[in-house]
């Protein structure tokens, strides 16, 4: 396992499984210290949360380029994009200023449904039973749809901001 780590680019991020009922770990290979591999662990949010130490022998599997990881490498551009804002909310007040917020300033939501349909799209109105999204199938077309608040299992914008019946 040692030798195929090795061979790894420094800043690719991999799959590293320690055992072998699935469960994984996410981060980057640093290195070798004695019998120890040591990566970088990134949280499925893209954060990176420092080290970890696996000794070789408890290396089940390597995955690269999984679907997975190009999820997570898609929330580390998002959090590394240079444009970001931060958004002061009121504390009483949480969700109706952050609807507010993303309806103002069109930003772009992935919605996810409880019979799993995904759609991208941006928030137009909400009232208190449904929301109103511009839905964007295409560059050319687009509809717009309301939702009952109760069909929504939740909604992203770089992590879930939304799940039903939390709000």
């Amino acid at each position: 396992m040692k030798k195929i780590l090795e061979k790894i680019d420094k800043n690719e991020i991999i799959e590293y499984f320690r055992s072998s009922n699935k469960k994984f770990a996410v981060g980057n290979y640093v290195g070798a210290i004695q019998d120890f591999a040591v990566f970088t662990s990134i949280t499925p949010f893209g954060k990176n949360e420092g080290y970890r130490f696996v000794k070789f022998k408890d290396l089940k599997q390597i995955g690269k380029s999984t679907e997975y990881l190009q999820k997570i490498e898609k929330k580390i551009e998002m959090r590394n994009f240079k444009n970001r804002k931060t958004v002061i909310l009121k504390k009483e007040k949480f969700f109706n200023n952050l609807f507010e917020y993303f309806i103002k300033n069109k930003v772009m939501l992935r919605i996810i449904y409880k019979d799993d349909n995904v759609w991208d799209s941006y928030l137009i109105k909400i009232t208190k039973d449904y929301f109103y999204f511009q839905i964007l199938e295409n560059p050319e077309y687009s509809s717009i749809e309301f939702v009952r608040k109760d069909q929504i299992k939740y909604i992203e914008i770089g992590r879930v901001i939304w799940k039903n019946g939390i709000n």
